[in-house]
């Protein structure tokens, strides 16, 4: 989990893989305080290497926090069935095709699955021409919900295992059972 002394790591990691019309220098403070609020209510996960930089990170935007974000306009039902979502998966350039992306994407998977969220499903954005995001989230069992042809690729990924079926005995129909 990122933690205030890995705060700063992961705003200069965030500022050099989204890139933005203001300055750096504007945009750091405004990121770190935005920052510092998330981390009491969304899963907010760093990859450190070995001497402590942060060399990669992924956020969960739990229902809370969508709650929050739209001001409190859901209602209770609305709420209820809102889903987490997997946001700003970032590794540093110099050290892509290591993993490192995949091990976030599982520990943001099992952050998920340890809290108090009842739900099934996690979901993510992603552009659909970003092929090499879509492959790894595939990779990470995520499945593509939204239609063909649009600009981003809504996925999902089931967060607990789906149950299975007791086995038929033989020769006896499934509609007698």
């Amino acid at each position: 989990p990122c933690t205030r002394t890995t705060a700063l790591g992961l705003c200069l990691l965030n500022l050099a893989t989204f890139p933005s019309d203001m300055p750096r220098w504007r945009r750091l403070p405004g990121d770190w305080v935005a920052l510092q609020r998330r981390l009491a209510i969304n899963h907010v996960l760093v990859a450190t290497s070995e001497s402590g930089n942060v060399v990669g990170s992924v956020e969960v935007h739990t229902p809370q926090y969508q709650q929050q974000q739209a001001k409190g306009a859901y209602t209770p039902e609305q709420l209820a069935k809102l889903q987490p979502y997997l946001a700003s998966l970032a590794v540093r350039e110099d050290m892509r095709g290591r993993g490192i992306a995949r091990e976030l994407v599982a520990a943001a998977v099992e952050a998920v699955r340890s809290s108090d969220y009842a739900g099934t499903h996690m979901i993510l954005g992603v552009a659909d021409n970003n092929t090499a995001a879509v492959r790894l989230y595939e990779s990470c069992e995520f499945e593509t919900v939204s239609a063909a042809g649009c600009e981003i690729r809504l996925m999902r990924r089931r967060l607990q295992p789906v149950p299975k079926q007791p086995a038929q005995p033989a020769g006896k129909a499934s509609w007698l059972t």
